[in-house]
């Protein structure tokens, strides 16, 4: 905002060229000093230079550290488990390098890389998560959608070819900044799971949208007096009179709508699935039974709606629910939790513990870590034992 500010203050009232050569070299020389006294703070410590270096290395990329505790001291604490996990990344893309795991596949195949009890969901790391999960088919792609991109957002911050020549309008000012928040996104995202959470991804993902459909900077946008209303119909003027344009836009238009889909659709299953339990604890078995039937329809890939319908027809039909967990593992083999679900439902609702204690160890054998597999392997030996 300061930086907008004074964009703004001085394409009104431009100081004179000396004025801004002098301030010019000030902010530089105050950037410069910045790393030298970092160096002479690291020198002066008790490590030296070189240890204070390698340790803060040590404690960002060495697998084998301790999870810092979520207290005040971790916001001038390096160290962290990130390591751990693009490490159990890169295996996992070693295993499976064209397609990768599917999406998601990096919380599924964890426990059977990992070496703790340590509970996540992503690799702490775009790119590692998106190697893990889509493999080289998936870096491709990716990296051919950054390449749109980052033309795109050059060309409309007029940073491209014959950049120096440009006016630095505010304007452009403007675009410049809405690039440097997009780009410090991306970075951040390298090394974390910022791109999950929506409050960071929403203002990234408006900032980057902006620049792909400025246009480029020589480009003049509609006038102003027009207002907004006759801006958009001069735009869409504008991409009518170019076909390519127009049928680009449509393109764009139908990739949104079906990645919007895709992602409303496993959230409407979820919900489903949820409204079904509940319908259940209500006694309303028929409406219950038709949740959980809508949501599995709804997201055929998913483990809960079948959970949630092994859970309905444990009181009415055992053998149904039976089939249903059979389904789960069939679909989802390489996750622990379809064989746990199963296990489970053989020893207390089938009353068969022998095949109990089969199932689990496949549980186990996916994670080996998991205390709830453990825990009800012994549940089941010792019901099979006749304790």
């Amino acid at each position: 905002m300061a930086g907008l500010a004074l964009g703004f203050t001085t394409a009104l009232r431009p100081p004179p060229p000396l004025t801004r050569r002098r301030a010019g070299a000030i902010a530089m020389v105050a950037v410069a000093l910045v790393p030298v006294g970092v160096t002479v703070a690291l020198a002066a410590s008790e490590r030296g230079l070189g240890g204070s270096i390698a340790a803060a290395w040590d404690s960002v990329t060495a697998p084998e550290v301790a999870n810092p505790t979520n207290g005040p001291s971790r916001l001038t604490n390096p160290q962290s488990v990130r390591a751990l996990y693009w490490e159990e990344s890169l295996q996992m893309f070693a295993d499976n390098p064209v397609a990768g795991l599917g999406a998601g596949g990096f919380e599924t195949a964890r426990p059977r890389y990992g070496p703790d009890v340590i509970t996540t969901s992503y690799a702490h790391g775009f790119a590692f998560q998106t190697l893990a999960d889509l493999g080289l088919a998936g870096v491709l792609v990716v990296a051919a959608l950054f390449a749109a991109w980052a033309a795109a957002a050059l060309r409309a911050s007029g940073l491209s070819r014959g950049w120096r020549k440009r006016a630095h309008t505010p304007e452009r000012m403007g675009l410049i900044t809405l690039l440097a928040v997009a780009v410090v996104f991306g970075v951040h995202s390298l090394i974390d799971w910022t791109w999950v959470f929506p409050a960071t991804a929403g203002a990234a993902l408006l900032c980057a949208g902006w620049l792909a459909g400025r246009g480029p900077f020589d480009e003049t946008p509609p006038a102003r007096a027009q207002g907004r209303v006759g801006r958009l119909r001069a735009r869409l003027r504008e991409g009518l009179r170019s076909p390519a344009r127009a049928a680009a836009a449509a393109g764009m238009l139908v990739l949104t709508l079906v990645a919007a889909w895709t992602v409303w659709q496993p959230l409407r299953a979820q919900s489903a699935s949820q409204a079904a339990l509940g319908a259940l604890a209500d006694g309303d078995r028929a409406r219950a039974q038709s949740l959980a039937a809508s949501a599995a329809a709804i997201n055929p890939v998913a483990l809960e709606p079948l959970f949630a319908q092994a859970t309905i027809q444990r009181a009415g039909d055992p053998e149904a629910g039976r089939r249903v967990l059979l389904e789960a593992v069939r679909l989802q083999p390489e996750n622990p939790d379809a064989w746990l679900r199963l296990a489970e439902y053989q020893l207390t609702a089938l009353g068969r513990p022998e095949r109990a204690a089969e199932t689990v160890r496949t549980a186990i054998f996916l994670d080996p870590r998991s205390p709830q597999a453990v825990r009800l392997f012994f549940e089941a030996r010792r019901a099979a034992a006749g304790g």
